[in-house]
């Protein structure tokens, strides 16, 4: 079946050829062959740019967010930077409620990331971002640069603080790379969104209400506050998330891996410290400690035995990348997806 995609101007393109599959069992899927052709589309079916088909005021959604952002990084380069930065502070097309186009500098800190574009705040253009670590352990300016050296548009999601609510809201932006006065830059939109992990209030985010309804988005909010409690605590947190009712419920606990040495430095489930998560039989010797602790975040499958029938069942985990005295701790917990299923 047809599928339209956006190509960037320098006309590279991924191609990704994969199955769907449950993970209920081990599975061996042999691609021998491909076949794909790429067709110019029409712009009528569409529409496009030239067409103001995407305006600020039209993105309702993380999905119509990337046309947004694509459209202006088209713009910049039709009419120059000097036109771009007009429109984007001035003109509604570019600018509604929270909904803007931004413009800053890539480079790996954000004491050297000058902001180029701005418009809630104008004064700030010009000036350095700073270092900005939100309450979930994300450095915007690093995991700007780190995506952008690896891919030409990418997502990141974080939860800086609402300047209109003044608190710590989630928050996802999509950007691109782009060239703005003879330098690398990238440039984006973004929007808040309650679907992701927001205030981490004991009283929303908790281990019984992952266990009462288990699901990827809520598993990875629980994972990412829980990766807050290291960075905060260090290895004092451990305690707090092996044992605490909040992070204990159930079959819902909270573990910690050491990266460098695969051993499970804390858990909630006391058997699970006596294993190395580099023996070679598991994941079919697949490294995922190392491989996670490269992307940052990550999601597991795999079977694990359940001790009181003996059968084998699913397990879905998430793991993020934290620090706890200079230490990389990988820190995850996870759930038996088939309970959701056969609890509908």
């Amino acid at each position: 079946m047809p599928a339209p995609i956006t190509i960037p101007a320098d006309g590279r393109v991924w191609l990704l050829i994969g199955a769907d599959s449950g993970f209920e069992s081990r599975t061996e899927i042999y691609f021998t062959r491909a076949s794909v052709t790429f067709t110019p589309e029409d712009a009528g079916g569409r529409g496009s740019c030239a067409e103001d088909y995407v305006t600020a005021r039209a993105v309702r959604s993380r999905e119509e967010l990337p046309a947004f952002v694509q459209c202006a990084a088209e713009y910049t380069r039709k009419h120059g930077e000097v036109e771009a930065r007009r429109a984007f502070y001035e003109d509604v097309h570019w600018k509604h409620g929270q909904v803007h186009v931004f413009v800053h500098g890539l480079e790996p800190s954000g004491y050297d990331t000058l902001t180029h574009v701005f418009p809630p705040d104008p004064s700030r253009e010009g000036t350095v971002r700073n270092r900005s670590m939100d309450q979930v352990g994300t450095d915007y300016s690093f995991e700007l640069h780190r995506l952008l050296s690896l891919v030409d548009e990418e997502w990141i999601d974080y939860a800086p603080t609402d300047p209109t609510t003044g608190l710590r809201q989630p928050k996802s932006s999509f950007v691109m790379e782009i060239e703005w006065n003879g330098s690398r830059a990238a440039i984006g939109a973004a929007y808040y969104s309650p679907d992701l992990p927001g205030t981490c209030r004991a009283e929303e985010v908790n281990a019984a209400a992952l266990e009462e309804a288990p699901s990827d988005g809520k598993l990875r909010e629980f994972v990412r506050c829980a990766a807050l409690e290291v960075e905060t605590l260090g290895y004092f947190a451990a305690p707090v998330l092996s044992e605490g009712p909040c992070w204990k419920h159930g079959s819902i606990y909270v573990f910690g891996v050491n990266v460098e040495t695969g051993e499970v430095e804390f858990s909630g489930r006391e058997s699970l410290c006596a294993v190395s998560w580099r023996l070679p039989d598991l994941f079919e010797g697949r490294d995922l400690v190392q491989v996670s602790a490269e992307f940052g975040e990550a999601s597991w499958y795999y079977n694990v035995t359940n001790a009181k029938t003996g059968a084998a069942e699913p397990r879905t985990v998430f793991v993020k990348l934290v620090r706890a005295r200079g230490a990389p701790l990988l820190v995850g917990s996870g759930y038996n997806p088939s309970a959701v299923d056969s609890s509908q």
